[in-house]
């Protein structure tokens, strides 16, 4: 399963944290601690905040260290929505902890909708819940949670209650919830109560999440780790972030935890490979961000990045779920009894690739009601394709009207059950009105035939099959019938 490629690719940590080059987003989420971030009085860090995320444009940005609302707000604008900013994005609710060290949350609406938020009282500082559901979807098994801490940064039992009690929070949600924890954490090693409160098994596992790099150890300086440490992007490279720690890249601080639900391969979930500690070459172990060798994003990015905050972003992508599409109506029209009757049902992934790049496949099969007939097994269906055809079949073997329906199961959790709405009328083989003889619906010479085969004049008779062109029934096909056939002919 997924969690066995991620193993692999974190004991290969340089090859996807420290240098692939930002690609197509699905939906991208981001924290970063901002580093005491007072809103105008940080104005001079406006550019290089600008910079970092014009390059890794999240859709979520998830921020520590926002010392007011009025920090936020601007932070809103014009950091993010001002002139050189990437633009498009919305304040979320803002809880300020009354510790000058707030979270805040930035959305591009466009992407995802705000669908709720709490905050849970974490001494010494509070950790924030927002409730996010992309665009396009309505159910609210589609909604996902992001939970921002920003952890004691000496005391580890501190840390340890602190995650207690956001565990205990995401425990108490639907099991099968995605969920993110994500922020500063100051934890020095995987093995800390309070990192193992977010992984660990435990009586109830509706809150455990799991680490994209899965990677156990100290991670206080050590070298094994460079590939992953987020802070300090300072060490002696003047004038540095003001206010930030120096000594160089040798903690992982900052954290991306996802729910288990996000490790299925199905639905909404995480896309392996993605998580990336923005700017980490693995190559400047204990050393500035800007010292050599220049990393991959350039030294521009490399400049921002020791100038804004003494952490680095650590962002990560998530696909979204399938979404159905498919006709609510087949109508079978008239057909003759005895003989076939066909349609196509074309069911398709309407996933919006555009916006998301990554849409899960839709997964899904099909049963018919009495008097018709559907495909059996199982299809997979994936966004931006045509779509796939299936041949509906209705039983002509009675005549009348036929309605019934064929229900299409899928893992579209907006449309779990969509039903296809069928309908037909079967008719009697032969002729079905004067004249048609051949049963094709229409007059034509084809059955001038078989009128001129019955045309004996008054008195002739009009036993079948003549009796189909005795239109004044008076036992004769004579020239008043064939007035009528004229009357009726439609070629």
């Amino acid at each position: 399963m997924l969690r066995d490629r991620v193993i692999v690719l974190a004991m290969a940590g340089l090859v996807f944290v420290g240098l692939c080059a930002e690609s197509a987003m699905a939906l991208r989420v981001c924290t970063y601690n901002l580093l005491q971030y007072n809103g105008s009085g940080s104005s001079s860090r406006t550019a290089h905040y600008q910079a970092i995320l014009n390059e890794i444009q999240p859709d979520i940005l998830v921020v520590q260290e926002v010392t007011s609302l009025a920090a936020a707000n601007y932070f809103e604008y014009p950091v993010l929505n001002g002139a050189g900013g990437p633009g498009g994005y919305t304040r979320a609710a803002f809880h300020d902890s009354g510790t000058g060290l707030s979270n805040a949350c930035f959305y591009r609406s466009t992407v995802v909708s705000f669908e709720g938020y709490s905050w849970l009282s974490t001494s010494p500082r509070d950790t924030d819940r927002w409730m996010f559901r992309p665009v396009g979807y309505t159910s609210s098994a589609t909604n996902f949670y992001i939970y921002s801490m920003h952890l004691h940064a000496s005391d580890s039992g501190s840390r340890e209650t602190q995650t207690n009690i956001v565990r205990t929070n995401a425990n108490g949600l639907p099991s099968g919830t995605h969920f993110l924890y994500v922020g500063d954490f100051n934890i020095d090693s995987s093995s800390e109560n309070s990192y193992q409160n977010l992984i660990g098994s435990q009586a109830d596992n509706d809150g455990m999440a799991w680490d994209p790099l899965d990677a156990a150890g100290t991670w206080h300086n050590n070298a094994s780790f460079a590939w992953l440490h987020t802070q300090s992007t300072y060490n002696n490279d003047d004038p540095g972030p003001p206010g930030g720690a120096g000594g160089g890249l040798d903690d992982r601080f900052d954290f991306q935890l996802a729910s288990v639900a996000l490790f299925v391969n199905e639905g909404m979930d995480y896309m392996n490979g993605s998580y990336r500690a923005y700017g980490n070459d693995g190559a400047h172990f204990n050393d500035d961000i800007t010292d050599p060798p220049v990393i991959p994003e350039g030294s521009a990015i490399a400049t921002a990045l020791l100038n804004a905050s003494d952490h680095l972003p650590v962002r990560a992508d998530y696909q979204v779920h399938a979404l159905i599409a498919a006709d609510a109506l087949i109508d079978f029209g008239t057909v003759v009894q005895g003989t076939p009757a066909e349609e196509i049902l074309t069911v398709s992934n309407d996933g919006d690739l555009a916006l998301f790049v990554y849409v899960d496949d839709l997964d899904y099969s099909m049963s018919a009601s009495a008097g018709f007939t559907a495909p059996g097994g199982s299809y997979s269906a994936d966004a931006g394709d045509a779509g796939d055809e299936h041949v509906i079949e209705m039983d002509t073997s009675t005549v009348g009207s036929m309605n019934g329906t064929v229900t299409i199961s899928s893992d579209d959790p907006d449309q779990p059950e969509f039903v296809v709405q069928l309908t037909g009328e079967v008719i009697p083989a032969g002729p079905i009105f004067p004249f048609d003889d051949d049963g094709d619906g229409d007059v034509d010479l084809s059955d001038y035939s078989g009128f001129n085969a019955c045309l004996l004049g008054p008195g002739g008779g009009a036993s079948p099959p003549c009796d189909n062109h005795d239109f004044d029934t008076d036992n004769d096909v004579d020239l008043e019938d064939f007035m009528q056939f004229q009357l009726h002919f439609t070629g």
